[in-house]
């Protein structure tokens, strides 16, 4: 990379285009570099179970792609991010590239570990709120809820948290919703 310890410095595309690709975790926010730690099992769970909903909503729906494993978002030079599943809507198809989407999904969702859970509830939200993102879900496994945000007047903005019992219904997804015990059972 071209930035020395040291230096006051913001990473960038071309610093993160020089990361090692065979593991993924590596994303910059505000040209500073965060590295992800391994999901738990937890983690992977919650995210099969929305992974393969939204998948099966993309295919029936058929107005827009789902990605249900990491993949890169270049929000911006200096902000590049991977979230943990996201839907890119037929408006936004010139986004995506071979490498990276090019610009905010229209539907994301973050899944809290221990070692990202600020990361996801403030730095990316304020970047998904910043670069057009429509749709923003938080998943706490921890306290089993997902807080739904939405783009409102001043960007991102929470419209709701629902927990078991109650179903989660996306705001740009048309028809999509799923049972919140579905997204936590074991």
């Amino acid at each position: 990379m071209n930035a020395t310890i040291g230096d006051d410095y913001r990473l960038s595309w071309d610093d993160w285009l020089q990361l090692p690709r065979d593991e993924p975790g590596y994303e910059i926010i505000d040209g500073e570099l965060y590295v992800n730690p391994a999901a738990s099992i937890v983690h992977h769970r919650i995210n099969r179970r929305l992974g393969a909903r939204l998948a099966g909503w993309s295919e029936r729906a058929g107005l827009g792609e789902a990605f249900i494993t990491a993949i890169n978002v270049k929000l911006a030079d200096d902000t590049i991010v991977e979230p943990d599943l996201c839907v890119v809507l037929a408006d936004r198809r010139h986004l995506i590239r071979s490498i990276a989407l090019h610009g905010a999904p229209n539907f994301v969702v973050e899944i809290l570990s221990p070692g990202g859970a600020a990361r996801d509830m403030v730095l990316k939200r304020n970047a998904y709120s910043q670069f057009g993102a429509d749709e923003y879900w938080i998943i706490d496994p921890k306290q089993q809820r997902i807080v739904m945000l939405s783009r409102g007047h001043d960007g991102l903005e929470e419209r709701g948290v629902v927990s078991c019992g109650d179903v989660a219904e996306s705001s740009v997804l048309d028809g999509f919703s799923i049972r919140v015990d579905e997204v936590f059972s074991d």
